[in-house]
């Protein structure tokens, strides 16, 4: 048996060339180094709102409002931020999630 109703997660990861974007909606709360596997706790990414994408095609470039797809590079609020394009998106495990403090800030919690 499947759902087909609409989608209720609320939790997503963007994948670009070199970092995975973790988004709560459109919040980025915590930013990890592909390579590495590391959090990046002050990439300026964290804490903001994405607000849309630029989307390559017919040999020039559309800024838009609509969510992340597979191959547009994300604008995230206020810095001015635009990433590379995105390469996958997909569910954060729930050991990255329960790391991840559950506040607007965006931090990743200190290990004891």
């Amino acid at each position: 048996m499947s759902y087909n109703g609409p989608e209720r997660r609320v939790h997503r990861t963007l994948r670009t060339r070199n970092t995975e974007y973790i988004m709560r909606a459109s919040e980025c709360i915590g930013v990890r180094d592909r390579r590495s596997g590391q959090p990046v706790p002050e990439h300026l990414a964290r804490g903001l709102r994405l607000t849309g994408t630029l989307v390559f095609q017919n040999g020039g470039v559309r800024p838009t409002t609509e969510d992340a797809e597979v191959g547009a590079c994300l604008c995230f609020e206020g810095e001015g931020l635009i990433t590379s394009p995105v390469e996958a998106i997909d569910r954060p495990d729930k050991q990255l999630l329960n790391a991840i403090e559950p506040t607007r800030s965006g931090f990743f919690r200190r290990s004891n």
